[in-house]
C-alpha cells in the first residue's frame, strides 16, 4: 500500500463530539474505509449495538455511529467456525443439564409429592390381573372370586365376603377387622343384588350417600366414547375413567390443573372455599362456589381473545387467559372428585346478577349443573308459581320471545339467591347414535338449612 500522506492530528467528529485520531492517505484503495481498532477502543464501553448503529462512550457522553451498510457475520477461518460450533454445543448441553436440575428440584416440592402419593394410592390395574394360584393349585377365578375392591396389594373378593367366618389370615390376605371389610359385610347383610351377583364398590358408595335424596338431571354430558373391549367394566365406570383420564386433581382430558381455572374465576368475580375431612387435609370433602359476577362477551373488550392475567400464588408469575378460558372455567372447576367419590359442591348465584344480561353459554351451563324446580320444598314451590306470573323480567323476556328450557327456574334461583348442593357421577350408556360412551350425570338437592327463614324473607320480598 503506497502511503502518500499522514495526518497525525486528525479528528473524528459526530455532532459536537470529536475524537483525536491518526490517519494515512493512500491511492487507489478498493475497499470501503472502516474504523480501526484503536478508534473502537476509544469509545469503550459500548452500551448498545444492533443492525443499524453502535453506541459507545466519549467523555462520559453517548457517541452514536450509524452503519453505512447492514453488518453481517463472517467466519474468519474454519478453526474459528469449529470453535464456535463446539462452544455452542457446550452451552446447549449446559442448558439441558440446568433444566434437568430444575425438574429434580420441582419434584421435591411437598405439594407435588403429595399429588404423586395420591396417584400411587389410586392406581389400579387397567386390566384384570392373571389368576393367581393359591394353595392346592386352585386360582381365585376357579373359586368364583369376583373382585369388589383393591387397596394396595390387598384384594377384597366376593369369595372373601361370602365366607364371613374366614380367618383374618385367610388365603386373600384380608383382615376381617379392617373397616373396609366390615363396610362390605354390613352392606352384604342389608342388601342382596337382584341378579344374585356381587355388588360393585361404586354401588356401595352410592348407597351409603343415600343418592335418593338428590334429583338426577335428565341431561347427560358425554365424556368419551368407549370401545367394545371397555364394556366388560360396564358396572365399574370409575375404573374406566381412571384408565383414560387424569383422576388425581380432577377428571378431565386437559393438562391444566383445577387451580388454574379457580384462579381465573376468582379474579373475575367468583369465590371458592374448600373443606377437608377431620382426619386429613389431603383431599376436599366438599367445596363452596359463590358466583358474584358473570361476564358477557361484550364486557370483555374488543375481542374474546383479549388476554388478562392473574398472579400464580406459588410461582409469583403472571398467567395469561382469554374469554374462552374464562367460559371453560365454569365447567372445569366442578370436575374435582376425591378418591372416595363423595365430594359435593355448595353453589350459589348472587342476586345482583339477576338484573344483568346473562350470556347464553351460562344458560347452557345451567341446564347441566343447575337444579330443577323439583328439589324445592313445598313452601318454595308455592312462591315460585306466584313469582312466574308477576316477575317483570320474566314477562319482558317472554314478550321478546326469549325462552329456553329451565329459564324461569334459573332466574328464580338468581333473584332470591337460592343455593343448592351438587354432585356428579359417571355411568356407561349409549349416545343417541348408538355408540357406547362414558357419560357424566349430575345430581342436585336443596340446601335444607335455608328452609324456613329464607322462605319467610322471600315471601316478603315477593309482595313488596
Amino acid at each position: 500500500m503506497n502511503i502518500e500522506f499522514k495526518l497525525p492530528k486528525a479528528f473524528i467528529c459526530k455532532g459536537k463530539s470529536c475524537i483525536p485520531q491518526s490517519f494515512v492517505l493512500v491511492k487507489n484503495i478498493t475497499n470501503q474505509i472502516i474504523l480501526g481498532v484503536p478508534f473502537i477502543n476509544d469509545i469503550f464501553p459500548l452500551t448498545h449495538w444492533d443492525n443499524n448503529k453502535i453506541i459507545g462512550t466519549w467523555n462520559d457522553k453517548p457517541f452514536i455511529l450509524e452503519f453505512v451498510t447492514k453488518p453481517f457475520t463472517r467466519m474468519i477461518n474454519d478453526l474459528t467456525a469449529k470453535l464456535l460450533v463446539s462452544k455452542t454445543n457446550q452451552v446447549s448441553f449446559i442448558k439441558q443439564e440446568i433444566n434437568s436440575i430444575e425438574v429434580d428440584h420441582i419434584l421435591q416440592n411437598p405439594k407435588l409429592q403429595e399429588k404423586i402419593a395420591i396417584l400411587k394410592n389410586q392406581m389400579r390395574p387397567a386390566w384384570p390381573p392373571p389368576p393367581r394360584r393359591g394353595r392346592g393349585g386352585r386360582s381365585n377365578s376357579e373359586r368364583g372370586g369376583h373382585i369388589l375392591a383393591q387397596q394396595g396389594n390387598r384384594t377384597l373378593t366376593s369369595f372373601n365376603v361370602s365366607h364371613s367366618t374366614a380367618s383374618s389370615n385367610g388365603t386373600s390376605g384380608i383382615d376381617t377387622n379392617h373397616p373396609m371389610y366390615k363396610e362390605f359385610m354390613d352392606f352384604m347383610k342389608s342388601k342382596k343384588a337382584v341378579d344374585n351377583s356381587p355388588p360393585s364398590y361404586s354401588s356401595v358408595l352410592i348407597d351409603d350417600e343415600n343418592i335418593k335424596v338428590f334429583d338426577m338431571n335428565d341431561k347427560k354430558e358425554v365424556i368419551l366414547l368407549l370401545e367394545e373391549s371397555d364394556l366388560k367394566w360396564r358396572n365399574e365406570p370409575w375404573q374406566i375413567m381412571a384408565r383414560y383420564l387424569d383422576t388425581v386433581s380432577y377428571t378431565a382430558t386437559v393438562y391444566k390443573y383445577i387451580m388454574h381455572y379457580e384462579m381465573i374465576l376468582s379474579s373475575t368475580g367468583c369465590e371458592f372455599q374448600h373443606f377437608y375431612p377431620a382426619n386429613t387435609k389431603k383431599v376436599y370433602n366438599f367445596s363452596k362456589l359463590i358466583i358474584k359476577r358473570i361476564i358477557a362477551p361484550e364486557e370483555w373488550g374488543m375481542s374474546t381473545l383479549k388476554e388478562m392475567d392473574y398472579i400464580h400464588p406459588e410461582q409469583k408469575v403472571a398467567v395469561k387467559y382469554n374469554y374462552w378460558d374464562y367460559m371453560e372455567g365454569f365447567n372445569k372447576v366442578l370436575l374435582y372428585e376425591n378418591a372416595n367419590r363423595k365430594h359435593s359442591w355448595f353453589i350459589k348465584i348472587c342476586s345482583n346478577i339477576f338484573d344483568r344480561h346473562v350470556p347464553n353459554w351460562f344458560c347452557k351451563w345451567w341446564t347441566l349443573y343447575g337444579p330443577s324446580i323439583k328439589i324445592l320444598p313445598e313452601s318454595y314451590k308455592k312462591l315460585y308459581l306466584e313469582w312466574v306470573d308477576i316477575s317483570p323480567k320474566l314477562i319482558k323476556l317472554q314478550e321478546e320471545n326469549i325462552f329456553f328450557e329451565g329459564m324461569s327456574v334459573m332466574y328464580f334461583f338468581m333473584e332470591f339467591s337460592i343455593p343448592w348442593i351438587m354432585k356428579w357421577s359417571v355411568e356407561v350408556h349409549n349416545t343417541s347414535e348408538g355408540f357406547p360412551c362414558l357419560q357424566r350425570t349430575v345430581y342436585t338437592k336443596f340446601w335444607s338449612k335455608l328452609l324456613q327463614k329464607r322462605a319467610n324473607y322471600m315471601a316478603r320480598k315477593l309482595w313488596t
